[in-house]
């Protein structure tokens, strides 16, 4: 029965749509007119927080190296992300930030994008391993106290 109920929760669970933070900000006021077309709030500003749709399920927090006009800036992309990959992301992450940038004469010369599964997280991590290995010993674990 208890097994039941968990795998029911492990089902139903990724179909529940996450709140993420929609937004994007760069150090500096060098690339305030670039960034202004993006047309997304400062990350750290208000009204941010976006419920992404169904099949989005993890939030994204891009980090990026760009040098504009001989000076660098460091730049931060948030949003909703699929990680089937079937839907594009729903934010600015390294490859769509990297072409976008490059039609302004900027130039990223580090990125890496960062995950997390928590609704309004402010702390991502490169890979969601850990969780998931957490969890299948959970429910093995559970499984086994049956």
């Amino acid at each position: 029965m208890m097994l039941s109920l968990v795998m029911c929760v492990l089902l139903v669970s990724p179909l529940a749509s996450i709140t993420c933070n929609k937004c994007i900000e760069a150090n500096g006021s060098g690339m305030d007119k670039i960034i202004i077309t993006f047309g997304l709030g400062a990350c750290d500003g208000e009204d941010i927080e976006l419920q992404c749709d169904d099949f989005y399920d993890k939030c994204f927090s891009t980090q990026a190296v760009v040098t504009y006009d001989d000076a660098e800036y460091e730049i931060t992309s948030r949003g909703c992300y699929d990680s089937t990959e079937k839907t594009p992301e729903n934010g600015w992450m390294c490859s769509t930030l990297e072409i976008s940038l490059d039609v302004s004469d900027a130039n990223v010369t580090d990125c890496e994008n960062l995950f997390c599964e928590t609704d309004g997280c402010d702390n991502y991590n490169s890979s969601s391993i850990a969780a998931t290995v957490s969890m299948v010993l959970l429910v093995a674990s559970m499984a086994h106290a049956l």
